[in-house]
Formats: structure tokens, sequence, C-alpha cells
């Protein structure tokens, strides 16, 4: 069916992956989807597409700024952008577990670890994948970050803002951040996706 391997998926996809199997893993304790019908999980991703579409028009999500969107929620709720998270994610894994009943899943997926950190290029913009599990479109800057002994060094940085953990003050990597804590580091490192058409 493809023959497109972890290496071609666009950052965007790597992130959402991540999110979906996070939604996945906060599920382990009930039952599998392998004995369910196709179409009952197709009809329960159409349910969890009405409450990702009720929570965006309730909240009126498109019209918040960064800081809405991260604002804890009240009586200790996750914040807006994290449970629009969750609901896109439930949404599809609703999706992709119909498919997988269905056969209609690649039987052959090739796969590429990720690479460690001390191999990762400093000339041009890699894919991070961070100890907390963020996938980070990110380029290494050589100079202009100082670290917990004001040192001037280099750093990584997103290559897309607000594309980053929230810890990466300024979209950078530091040594000691703005809450003078160390930013969630990146443990491997994938080469951009060479997409069809467009440049990486």
């Amino acid at each position: 069916m493809t023959g497109l391997t972890l290496t071609d998926c666009r950052p965007e996809v790597l992130a959402f992956a991540v999110l979906m199997e996070a939604q996945l893993r906060a599920n382990d304790h009930k039952p599998g989807w392998k004995d369910d019908r196709s179409l009952d999980l197709a009809y329960r991703a159409r349910e969890e597409a009405d409450e990702l579409r009720d929570l965006l028009w309730d909240t009126k999500a498109w019209t918040l700024t960064a800081e809405q969107l991260d604002a804890p929620g009240r009586h200790g709720l996750k914040s807006i952008r994290e449970r629009i998270a969750g609901e896109a994610a439930d949404t599809a894994n609703m999706a992709m577990m119909a498919a997988d009943v269905s056969g209609a899943l690649p039987q052959r997926f090739g796969t590429v670890a990720a690479q460690p950190m001390a191999s990762a290029p400093l000339d041009r913009p890699i894919i991070l994948i961070t100890f907390s599990g963020f996938v980070v479109k990110a380029k290494w800057v050589p100079s202009g970050f100082e670290d917990a002994e004001m040192r001037d060094g280099g750093a990584w940085v997103a290559a897309e803002e607000t594309q980053h953990p929230p810890c990466w003050s300024e979209g950078a990597c530091w040594a000691s951040n703005a809450d003078e804590m160390p930013s969630d580091p990146p443990i491997g490192w994938l080469p951009m996706p060479q997409i069809m058409g467009a440049s990486a």
C-alpha cells in the first residue's frame, strides 16, 4: 500500500502519533479493540469527532490567544489546548482501530529508530524527540544562549513558533530556562522528511 517510513512523515504527523499513543496508554486498563466490529468503531469515531467539534465551538478556540489556550481549567481540569489534543487523538484512534480490524493497515511498515543526540547534525533542521515525548522540528544555533553559569553557548531552537514544549522559553532548549529550570531535553533525532513537491 505504501513505501513510506517514519523518516518520510511530517513533524505534525509524528507529533500527532505521540498524542494518539498517549491516549491509548491512558486507557490501557480497558479491553482492546481487536474484537470490535469496524462499523461500531466508525460510529465511535463520529461520536469522538462530535465531542471535538462541541469543545471547539463551546470554547471558541479559534479566537483564543496562546495564553488562554494554555491556562489551567477550573477545578484542576486540563487546559483547552490539552483537551483539544485529547479529543482529536481519541477521534483518530477510533478511526485507526476501524482500519485495523478491517485489515486496512499496511502489513509491512518500514520504521527507523531515533538516532542518539551525539550524532545529531548541527548544520540543518532535524526532528527532535524530547524526554517527555514532544516531537519538535528544530535547528542548532551555536551561540547567544547562556547556561546556568552565565556562559555563552548554543541551543536547539524550534523552527516553528509554539511547536515546542512549554518549558522551551522563547522556543529554545535551555540549560536553565525562564523559570530557572532545565528545558525538556532532546534524547534522539530523526532526519527531516523528504516530502514530494516540497522542500524540507
